[in-house]
């Protein structure tokens, strides 16, 4: 998906979440907040329809959704 090549992921251990930046804009188009010590999501913001899973060996796997 061509929206998506451009952007950075960070993931901040102080405040234990991820996000991803659009790198031209710097705007957020995804963020998942995680439970304090703990692998469990708290919550999910995202511009696009996504999937979440938490895989085998703690991988987290997004699929985003084409909207058109």
């Amino acid at each position: 998906m061509k929206r998506f090549q451009n952007a950075t992921m960070e993931y901040n251990v102080n405040k234990n979440d991820l996000v991803i930046r659009d790198v031209n804009t710097n705007g957020i188009f995804f963020a998942i907040e995680f439970f304090e010590n703990t692998k469990q999501i708290k919550r999910v913001f995202t511009l696009y329809p996504v999937s979440i899973e938490i895989k085998e060996n703690n991988i987290l796997e997004l699929k985003f959704f084409s909207t058109k």
